[in-house]
């Protein structure tokens, strides 16, 4: 949300895609009016975490930012995840949260 304190809460859906063996991922998630997407996330085996930083965020058909990603995978066999999108721009601000499972 832009320069304010107004909270705006949208729920929406998303999918990941992993790539273990090759430590890379893919998101991309969206509301009725946000999306947020990343193509190279960066895998880390040995804790669980997984970051970006080339992907964007902001409103569907409208300003997008570029993005800091972090998450990590959970359970038995990372068979959910949970992580926070959000932007690291000049003049917008927008925030995502999101978790899942397989």
């Amino acid at each position: 949300m832009k320069n304010s304190s107004v909270q705006i809460q949208e729920n929406g859906t998303f999918t990941m895609t992993s790539d273990f063996a090759n430590q890379t991922a893919s998101i991309a998630a969206n509301t009725s009016n946000y999306i947020f997407n990343e193509n190279n996330i960066v895998l880390n085996n040995s804790d669980g975490s997984f970051s970006g930083t080339t992907g964007n965020i902001g409103i569907i058909g409208g300003t997008t930012e570029s993005i800091n990603l972090k998450g990590f995978f959970a359970g038995t066999n990372t068979s959910g995840t949970h992580g926070l999108s959000y932007s690291f721009g000049y003049q917008d601000n927008y925030a995502g949260v999101f978790y899942g499972t397989r």
